[in-house]
This record gives C-alpha cells, sequence and structure tokens, in this order.
C-alpha cells in the first residue's frame, strides 16, 4: 500500500513538473476560432496594435512615384484593414477615398508627386478601441522645393485577434481592423 502511494506521489510531481497549457480551439470556415486561455493569447499587445495602425497610414498616405506594384501592395493593405460596421462605413469611405482624382496614389505618382509618412507614427489609446495618430508627410512635386506637414488623426477599430489565417497573418498580423477613420486630411 505504501509503495503505491509513494508510485502516486512521484506520478503528481512529474506530471506538474512537465505540465503545459492546452489551447483549447474549432476550426471554421474562417480559420481557427479559440476560446478561453487561448483567446487571451491571440489578443495582440498595444505595440502590435500600434505598429499596425502606423502601417495603415502609411498605406493609405504613401505615395511612392510610379511603383505602381508598391501602390498596388499599400491599397490592398488599406481595404484589407477597414470593414463597414454600421453606423461606420471605412471600407466603403477607403474606396471613396481611393477613387477620388485627388487621392489616387497611381495618378499622384504619374505625375511626379512622392509623398512618404516619416517615422515616427505614433499611436494613443484614448479608449480600449479609439486611437489618435500623429504623423509627419513629407511631400516632393516637380519644380518644387519639398514640404513637410504634420496630420492627426482619430481611428476606431473593432476588437483585435490575432490572424490565424497565414495570408491575413502577413498581411495584418495584429489583426487591426479600422472601423471608421477621421484623419484630417
Amino acid at each position: 500500500m505504501l509503495a503505491i502511494l509513494g508510485l502516486i506521489v512521484v506520478c503528481v510531481i512529474l506530471a506538474s513538473k512537465y505540465q503545459h497549457d492546452v489551447l483549447v480551439y474549432r476550426e471554421t470556415s474562417h480559420g481557427l476560432s479559440y476560446q478561453d486561455e487561448a483567446q487571451q493569447i491571440r489578443t495582440p499587445s498595444q505595440l502590435a496594435i500600434e505598429a499596425q495602425l502606423g502601417s495603415f497610414v502609411k498605406a493609405i498616405r504613401n505615395v511612392p512615384g510610379v511603383d505602381y506594384a508598391l501602390v498596388d501592395q499599400n491599397v490592398a493593405l488599406a481595404l484589407e484593414m477597414t470593414v463597414d460596421v454600421q453606423p461606420a462605413h471605412a471600407h466603403t469611405d477607403m474606396i471613396a477615398y481611393f477613387t477620388d482624382k485627388a487621392n489616387n496614389p497611381k495618378l499622384l505618382g504619374a505625375a511626379g508627386e512622392v509623398r512618404t509618412v516619416l517615422d515616427p507614427v505614433i499611436a494613443s489609446p484614448i479608449s480600449a478601441n479609439t486611437w489618435t495618430l500623429s504623423w509627419a508627410e513629407q511631400v516632393s512635386k516637380p519644380g518644387e522645393k519639398p514640404s513637410r506637414s504634420f496630420h492627426q488623426g482619430t481611428l476606431t477599430i473593432a476588437p483585435p485577434t490575432i490572424a490565424t489565417d497565414p495570408q491575413l497573418a502577413a498581411i495584418n498580423p495584429a489583426g487591426v481592423e479600422v472601423v471608421q477613420a477621421d484623419l484630417h486630411l
């Protein structure tokens, strides 16, 4: 009897030493869905959200001249990161923004304009899902001296979740979805 009790104690000690977390998930048509502790692990850090919001501003505002592949990449990122959630319509607004001739990066680049968002883009949370952003831009146009301007805006995001789909993770690793953008451009 004493030997069995000793064996049980040894098993409990070994089990506690080699204990590891179990992540509970289920596969859905949109990737993996996590629960409990696994969901907490999938919540991106504030730094990851800040970095992704900076990438969002750069995707919207940068005009890389006639590098149309980079223009397409930036537009795709901005559109991927926006969603229409009533009453807001950030995705529809983003399409309208890029369609407007005054903002179309391909037309601006073809005209010789180069606009660069300078680092850092400063993102500060106002609340859990609302952020203020501040950034500087440098604009170069043919025949003109380069100029700098400073901008500020507010973004409202859906509660972010780290992407599980490999393609989405490459584009938007923090899983940030902008539902309302007011960038005072």
